[in-house]
């Protein structure tokens, strides 16, 4: 066999295929087609893979921060929520009544005249004695929580007639004449309360 000959059946490679017949599914009448495939074309070609590299980032030091911005403009009202259902109604709590105790303690102070006076008298505190016959330098238990009765020769008058303060009695007498000897009572009562609880 010649060179060449031997040289092409070794570089080509001859492939038969059976094709289907359209005769009854039988191959006894298909026909035979040969053909030749070049052993270059089979050859698969690579694909070229190209990588890119990320350069790495630097970032410099971190800034001062910057002052606030405006404030922005307000905006609108939100919906009126649902009113929640009320709870129960607490149990009542303990009440506690005390008991007012009202206590009257009442100051007598005694004066007799020296003479006969008409019109204005000025009797000053320190002249008057107590139940005890001393004499005082104040009338005791004068204030807001108390009252005055004034008695002259036993006989009550009229609050109209008389001042009281802490340093003197004043009676006006409207040009009647008191005479020596005449006793002169001042009350003085006055009411504390006690809580008792």
């Amino acid at each position: 066999m010649p060179r060449k000959q031997l040289l092409k059946k070794k570089l080509l490679r001859t492939t038969r295929l059976k094709l289907g017949c359209s005769k009854n599914g039988r191959t006894k009448h298909c026909k035979k087609k040969t053909f030749t495939v070049c052993p270059q074309k089979r050859r698969k070609k690579h694909k070229k893979v190209i990588i890119f590299k990320r350069k790495p980032k630097v970032t410099g030091l971190q800034g001062m921060q910057g002052p606030p911005g405006p404030q922005g403009n307000k905006g609108p009202p939100g919906l009126q929520g649902i009113q929640g259902i009320p709870g129960p109604p607490g149990p009542p709590g303990l009440v506690i009544i005390p008991d007012i105790i009202i206590l009257p303690t009442a100051q007598r102070y005694f004066y007799i005249m020296n003479s006969d006076t008409q019109s204005l008298v000025i009797i000053p505190v320190n002249e008057f004695t107590n139940d005890e016959g001393s004499f005082i330098t104040k009338f005791t238990d004068y204030g807001q929580n108390s009252y005055s009765n004034l008695y002259i020769n036993g006989i009550l008058q009229e609050s109209s007639i008389y001042s009281l303060n802490e340093s003197a009695l004043t009676i006006n007498l409207n040009n009647q004449t008191l005479y020596s000897g005449t006793p002169v009572i001042l009350e003085i009562v006055r009411f504390s309360a006690q809580i008792i609880l």
